[in-house]
């Protein structure tokens, strides 16, 4: 089964279709390419509605599994910026490089990698191992934007 399909798959177990790369929130570009690599800027949690059904703190107003959740949410997000920035073709990925989660946590919780695994299991799912594998970091902050619990950024080499 192709990327393509299995993004298909994974949005339709998630309510949405199709895919609808979510418009940034700022002054930036959801996507930047350089060569054969793509960046892809931040990307949220943010549902087929626009809206983020996850805000606060993990650790004090949100266990990890559903952090998890809103981990693999914005990794779909991700994804769908990914595929406009491949011309919707996600069979051109050659290697997802680095993943770099950003999760609001509880100064005590020290569970910020699990949470993101949530995004990593996403990238696993669509694009197999060891494209879908990056290098990761994974950082507990203390805010980000409108109080979303889980921000993801991305370095992507394509065909």
């Amino acid at each position: 089964m192709s990327a393509n399909a299995r993004f298909q798959v994974l949005l339709e177990k998630a309510g949405f279709q199709p895919a609808q790369a979510p418009a940034p929130m700022g002054l930036y570009a959801p996507f930047v390419i350089s060569d054969n690599h793509v960046h892809l800027s931040g990307v949220t949690p943010r549902d087929a509605s626009g809206d983020h059904p996850w805000r606060g703190e993990v650790g004090k107003d949100l266990g990890v599994d559903q952090a998890r959740q809103a981990a693999s949410l914005a990794a779909i997000n991700l994804v769908a910026n990914l595929a406009s920035a491949c011309g919707q073709d996600l069979d051109r990925v050659a290697q997802v490089v680095m993943l770099r989660g950003f999760v609001i946590a509880a100064p005590d919780f020290g569970e910020v990698p699990s949470v993101i695994d949530g995004a990593s299991e996403v990238l696993l799912e669509v694009f197999g191992d060891p494209a879908g594998r990056p290098a990761r970091t994974s950082i507990g902050v203390a805010a980000l934007p409108d109080r979303v619990t889980v921000e993801l950024d991305a370095l992507v080499r394509f065909r």
